[in-house]
């Protein structure tokens, strides 16, 4: 259902990263290979982005469950401290 291991910890990476260097780009492909790997299809079909010291999360999803799932599923890659979930539930 959702893969594990995103291939990144604090070990390779560190501390949550601010920019756009290599550290900023491994922790958002890492959050990307968490939504991608979902079984919901709507969270795999999410944008997200880093801004400042936190993973925006954006797009639509069939309801509560899912914006909820996301957050969770998001805020248990390593290091991420602070998700900012701007994802819309359709027709609400």
């Amino acid at each position: 259902m959702v893969r594990q291991d995103v291939g990144i910890n604090r070990e390779t990476v560190g501390e949550f990263p601010v920019g756009k260097g290599a550290a900023a780009t491994a922790w958002l492909a890492a959050v990307k290979a968490r939504l991608a790997d979902c079984a919901y299809p709507a969270l795999r079909r999410l944008q997200c982005d880093l801004q400042v010291d936190a993973v925006v999360l954006r797009g639509e999803v069939s309801n509560w469950f899912e914006k909820q799932f996301a957050q969770e599923l998001v805020a248990g890659v390593p290091g991420v401290q602070q998700v900012v979930n701007q994802t819309r539930v359709s027709g609400s």
